[in-house]
């Protein structure tokens, strides 16, 4: 029933109708709270009806209210009254794009204005997961002074109510619906004139959607009709699924980056269609600029590619270029061309089992054969290389191979090389425990130990049978039938702190291409194997391979932009290589944007999975605090990207380091108490922090150019930052010991070298240098000393699994004990000093566990209790302890992803597909030419 003026929905009084649509009826409304002007959407009978639908448009209404952007219009809320429901939303004035539309075509200069408004409202929301689903021009509106608003972003996915398919309209703006028909699992659902092909097809939307529908409204604003028009909606759909694009309306003004975008944003596949609407941006600035771009000079304006023709139209042409082809083969035989490069062609294929997150896939030498680390068991426990003939249905697990890492084949193809944990699967896999080297026969057969607390860095295999393998400060090389690890750059070739990683030896085993990261950067280098100075080949790149086309594809992560969550990802570049002089012949050029993992063979199969869009600047993270009994209670701090949690000694504050968008981080405090959050340190790399016994001080690790450096700060915020190390090896200060009001000592877990992870203690008298306190060949971590400071406990891999011991502190070589039975990480004691706390990894998942300790001048400790299963997902980090126990022994502080709208990913599970390219060089020669 439609409303009256002067009815109130809450606490908006409405004043004047606004419009009807197929969603629900709009109306002007005054917010009585806020003496603002407000839209009130009033849903259909249909959807208060359902309290599914209604569930749905809860959980869209949370995620929709978080989008912020000036060229989106907000949602306020949802608000029921007498049983009906309306969405409060941003009052827009202004006509809407089909308003203007309908006066006729939009001059060029307003239409970029328009256009870079919309694709920056895409951006981000598209950064934030929300997709519009509905883009065309009545759900845009142009303010008086230019502003753009895009309405009703995600809606068409919260109000989706399946009602029969209303009349079309002359000008199609109508919604199509469900009445259609159902495709698939999922429900369609939009304006057919401006959807993509896909969804007719009943395939899942993303964001290459909107990019379509973009790019169909960008055309209709320049040519000044529509692309796509028809009187029924079949023939739109027919339209939209078979027509051929006709770029003849355009007028012959508009900018050579405007018609490249229209052929991006309107390609049919959408494997091939542009994926972000940062580029969409990059080319609506560059037509704005009245100076033209290099790149757009050198590279011609490039049409759309013609939208798929109808089998049958395909086929007429076949026959006629087959009978062309044999009467010229008849005639003219002698005269006969070169034969085409073979045909690019690209499909999905699906693993048998999930890749394991971080991993990457790889190709046989020929092609034939892929291999990669997949997921499988109980709760995707087991991880293990699977291998798959091309030419077959399904990938086999290779056995004997649990617990592998990034696989890669030798020459011949008949080995593959991999790294191996020994240990139980879980949080722990990239901890720097004691991994190993090994080989398997492709075939089958027993793997072969080729090497020893082996660096799992990746690695390549050379001609030379040589395998080289990525370290922490150097590359190592280890033959292929087995040996010790040996260093292969020479000495202080490398900056402090920086890993060497995802090396690719040339062809013939002449020089080595590897990724440094450090500090600085990351950097691609290259060396020659016969010895001298690594030299930059390329910088922001993380990985390298050269191919027989005499191209280098480059492996880049583009870090976030600040201010833009989400911003970044991955993307394939290529670029001429010179091999003889080790440098690049020309400019990388984008070849696979979105490109993940990748793999390529000497055939011209390339294999990648899309960028799944994990990034590290963008993981929202909640601090929760969980009882003996395992009941939680969620700290009122927003997600963000926290790490390293402190309780104070008194346990009444939190100490917490952040990282933001822009990949920076420091030292917060939280105020249990007050719920209060205060910034400690803003020096833009400060985390891991440790509190002095007393609570007065906070100790972290602050990052620098020539190295890391240990410094504390009055935790109340006064004063000045105090450097307690100079610059060095990576430290991170795990506990503070001492007695309050003594300067006392700092306990460190120090990296330095290859695979070397110890304990030191760093005395706060003065001494600007710490001191092995515990130190061996297996790696040891997060030291804690009990309260009494009798004892340290800690972490080692001696074993060949992550295990907790303790001895006597602080002469610790006067007794060791064993304190967990299975996997035991990150001890912490109570503050009386009777119990030890620990992370216990198993079958089970993760679990709290607690040991009692009794007294005496021997160290005797109960059976390991299990206090409760850790929720998941649950960060409980690498080189940082991301959990705490509080002084009294009675809560716990862990990390754990946001709540969202969808259960979050596990971790560990990567993509489940992957793109398969066949012949792709043909496709790399045209697109980065090789002088």
């Amino acid at each position: 029933m439609p409303l009256t003026p002067g009815t109130k929905i809450g606490a908006y009084d409405v004043t004047a109708p606004l419009g009807a649509g197929g969603m629900g009826e709009v109306y002007r409304a005054r917010d009585t709270k806020l003496d603002r002007h407000v839209a009130l959407k009033v849903l259909p009978e249909a959807f208060t009806a359902d309290p599914d639908r209604l569930a749905r448009l809860e959980r869209e209404a949370k995620m929709l209210a978080s989008l912020n952007h000036p060229n989106i219009a907000q949602i306020y809320g949802v608000e029921e009254n007498r049983g009906s429901r309306a969405l409060v939303l941003e009052l827009v004035e202004g006509p809407t794009l089909a308003d203007r539309l309908d006066r006729g075509p939009i001059p060029l200069d307003e239409v970029l204005s328009i256009a870079l408004q919309i694709a920056r409202a895409l951006q981000s929301a598209h950064e934030a997961g929300v997709i519009h689903r509905d883009l065309k021009p009545a759900n845009v509106k142009v303010r008086p002074d230019g502003t753009v608003k895009v309405l009703d972003f995600g809606l068409a996915k919260a109000l989706d109510t399946a009602p029969p398919a209303p009349e079309v309209d002359s000008d199609m703006t109508a919604t199509l619906t469900a009445s259609m028909t159902r495709m698939g699992t999922g429900l369609v659902t939009g304006t057919p004139a401006y959807m993509s092909p896909e969804r007719f097809e009943g395939q899942a939307t993303d964001t290459r959607g909107d990019l379509w529908s973009f790019g169909v409204l960008l055309y209709e604003m320049l040519a000044g009709e529509r692309l796509f028009a028809g009187e029924t909606v079949a023939q739109v759909v027919a339209r939209v699924i078979d027509r051929e694009l006709d770029l003849s309306a355009l007028p012959a003004a508009t900018p050579a980056p405007v018609r490249r975008l229209l052929g991006r944003c309107l390609e049919r596949d959408p494997r091939r269609r542009m994926r972000d609407a940062g580029e969409a941006i990059s080319d609506l600035e560059a037509a704005a600029s009245p100076e033209p771009r290099p790149e757009d000079a050198a590279r011609p304006a490039a049409e759309p590619s013609p939208l798929r023709a109808s089998p049958a139209r395909l086929a007429w042409a076949a026959v006629g270029l087959a009978l062309g082809a044999l009467l010229a083969a008849a005639t003219l035989w002698t005269l006969a061309p070169a034969p085409d490069p073979p045909a690019v062609r690209r499909l999905t294929l699906d693993l048998s089992a999930p890749m394991a997150r971080g991993s990457a896939p790889a190709l046989s030498p020929d092609g034939s054969t892929l291999a990669y680390v997949g997921r499988a068991g109980r709760a995707g426990r087991t991880r293990r290389l699977m291998v798959r003939r091309l030419d077959e249905a399904g990938a086999e697990p290779l056995a004997g191979t649990e617990g592998a890492l990034d696989p890669f084949f030798s020459p011949d193809g008949a080995w593959i090389a991999f790294f191996a944990l020994e240990g139980p699967p879980g949080p722990t896999e990239r901890m720097q425990y004691r991994w190993t080297l090994k080989k398997a026969p492709v075939g089958g057969g027993a793997p072969v130990t080729l090497a020893e607390n082996a660096p799992a860095l990746r690695g390549s295999w050379g001609d030379d049978d040589r395998i080289v393998i990525g370290a922490l400060g150097g590359l190592l090389a280890v033959p292929a039938a087995g040996g010790a690890p040996e260093p292969l750059l020479p000495a202080g070739a490398v900056p402090e702190l920086a890993v060497c990683s995802s090396p690719h030896v040339l062809p013939g085993s002449t020089a080595v291409l590897y990724a440094e990261q450090s500090p600085d950067g990351a950097l691609l280098k290259a060396v020659t194997l016969a010895g001298g100075e690594p030299r930059t080949v390329a910088s922001d790149v993380t990985g390298a391979a050269y191919t027989p086309t005499g191209h280098l594809l480059l492996q880049q992560v583009n870090p976030p932009t600040p201010g833009r969550p989400g911003s970044g990802g991955a993307a394939l570049l290529a670029a001429p290589f010179d091999a003889d002089r080790l440098e690049l012949a020309g400019a990388p050029v984008p070849v696979v944007p979105g490109a993940g993992a990748a793999a390529w063979s000497a055939d011209g199969t390339l294999l990648y999975a899309a960028d799944d869009g994990l990034d590290a600047g963008e993981v929202r993270r909640t601090p929760v605090l969980i009882d003996r009994d395992g009941r939680e209670e969620t700290l009122p701090v927003p997600p963000r990207a926290y790490g390293t949690l402190r309780f104070s000694p008194a346990g009444d504050r939190i100490a917490l380091d952040v990282t933001d968008d822009d990949g920076t981080a420091d030292v917060y405090v939280h105020d249990l108490a007050r719920g209060a959050t205060s910034r400690l340190t803003f020096d833009g790399w400060s985390v891991s922090p440790a509190w002095s016994p007393d609570g007065r001080f906070v100790a972290f690790t602050s990052m620098h150019a020539d190295g890391s450096v240990l410094s504390r700060k009055a935790a109340d915020g006064t004063g000045q930052v105090e450097a307690l190390t100079a610059a060095g090896p990576f430290e991170t200060a795990s506990a503070w010991t001492g007695e309050p009001g003594e300067p006392g000592a700092l306990l460190v877990m120090r990296a330095a070298g290859l695979a070397d992870v110890d304990i030191h203690r760093l005395p706060l008298d003065g001494g600007r240098t710490s001191a092995p306190l515990v130190a061996t060949d297996a790696v040891e971590g997060w030291p804690a000393v009990s309260p009494d400071g009798r004892w340290l406990a800690y972490h080692s891999n001696e074993s060949g699994r992550p295990a907790v011991y303790v001895r006597p502190f602080p002469n610790v070589d006067d007794g060791k004990w064993q304190v967990s039975l299975r996997t035991g990480l990150m001890p912490v004691w109570s503050r009386d000093g009777r119990e030890l706390f620990y992370v216990s990894a198993g079958p089970e998942g993760m679990a709290m566990m607690a040991v009692e300790y009794g007294g005496g001048p021997a160290f005797t400790a109960s059976r390991p209790e299990r206090l409760f299963t850790l929720p998941g997902p649950v960060d409980l980090g690498g080189v940082f302890r991301n959990w705490d126990a509080a002084p009294d022994g009675r809560r716990f502080v862990v990390l754990r992803d946001a709540e969202g709208d969808a259960p979050p990913a596990d971790p560990r599970e990567g993509p489940t597909r992957l793109v398969y390219v066949a012949n792709w060089f043909t496709e790399l020669a045209e697109r980065v030419p090789v002088p």
